[in-house]
């Protein structure tokens, strides 16, 4: 006779979400996330840098809300976990204002066990650019192979065995790596979760983002639009819609600048040869990236560079000369001169 099947009860889980400017994504994100806080009765906690401004934005999804200085990064994202601390929660799911999550990872998470000092994460994750409109994965974004710093949840037990601090320094950037390390130093386990079809992790490379859209191009397995459709509904036609307003938005404010830039080489590149299987590239071969992800990759060894493109060379432009560019003037004749006959 089999006994019964006991099954666990679910985790109260907390997600934060620090913010700064770039309220259109911003505005995606929160509507997607209030549309999952009321399906799986997750609590959101947000902070933001702009006062009324930012605090009215979170206030129209009834998110918790914390006014606090943007920089460094670190600290803000460490003040926001605070909020969470004696609330009862069983793990914490910390993601970016331009970050999207299936249910599929939350639902993940309500199952997850909790009762150890872990930290969750995946293996990797989706990018999707607004200035290319590109949707890939695969990238060398995770060439470490720690889990992505996105979607990551920190159980009780490693929150409260570091006090409710995830970094130890003032960081704006590298938040990831750090963050692991200090993990790791406290003897937390880190479970891997595999990144396949059933879960999707978007990363949105928009305006102000602390990693640049060209990460995109690095990634070797590309994707359709309607992934975004099939996990992420709610935001689908919005994120689309902000691909053409970002490329329309760029060239009229070229045109309201006192004094422009345009370029006449392409931004600066590199042509690397993979030294060791990373993040879907294998060893041998070739490819052109960024020159920052490039001369980043050679100095921790998975890549090295076989030869570069020139840097950009930058041409000062008149506004009137890139408003002539943007629409060009119409050439008008010039009329006609008429003489009066004098009467004799």
């Amino acid at each position: 006779m089999y006994g019964l099947l006991v099954v666990k009860d679910m985790n109260k889980l907390a997600i934060i979400v620090p913010f700064y400017k770039r309220h259109s994504i911003t505005e995606l994100c929160f509507k997607n996330l209030c549309s999952q806080a009321t399906k799986y009765n997750i609590d959101v906690y947000t902070v933001g840098s702009e006062g009324v401004v930012s605090e009215s934005l979170a206030k129209k999804y009834e998110f918790n809300y914390l006014e606090f200085e943007n920089l460094p990064i670190s600290r803000k994202f460490d003040a926001l976990l605070g909020q969470t601390k004696g609330k009862g929660y069983d793990g914490v799911i910390i993601i970016g204002s331009d970050n999207f999550i299936s249910d599929s990872v939350i639902e993940y998470y309500l199952k997850a066990d909790t009762s150890i000092n872990a930290m969750y994460g995946f293996t990797d994750l989706h990018f999707y650019s607004t200035e290319n409109r590109k949707l890939a994965t695969k990238g060398a974004y995770n060439y470490t192979g720690m889990s992505v710093g996105v979607a990551r949840m920190y159980t009780k037990e490693l929150l409260e065995k570091a006090n409710y601090s995830l970094w130890r320094v003032d960081l704006n950037s590298g938040l990831d790596s750090s963050s692991h390390r200090l993990m790791m130093s406290l003897g937390t386990k880190e479970i891997k979760i595999k990144y396949d079809e059933k879960y999707f992790i978007l990363d949105v490379k928009h305006e102000l983002n602390i990693t640049r859209h060209e990460i995109v191009n690095t990634c070797v397995d590309v994707k359709k639009h309607d992934l975004i459709n099939k996990w992420c509904p709610f935001i689908y036609n919005d994120l689309l819609e902000l691909s053409n307003q970002t490329i329309t938005n760029k060239t009229i404010n070229n045109t309201k600048n006192k004094v422009m830039k345009k370029t006449k080489n392409p931004r600066a590149t590199v042509k690397i040869e993979i030294l060791k299987n990373v993040a879907g590239m294998e060893k041998g071969e070739t490819r052109t990236v960024a020159k920052a992800i490039g001369e980043s990759g050679q100095i921790k060894g998975w890549c090295k560079i076989i030869t570069s493109t020139p840097e950009k060379v930058i041409v000062e432009t008149t506004k009137k000369e890139v408003i002539e560019k943007v629409e060009p003037v119409k050439e008008v004749k010039p009329k006609a001169k008429t003489t009066k006959k004098s009467k004799k």
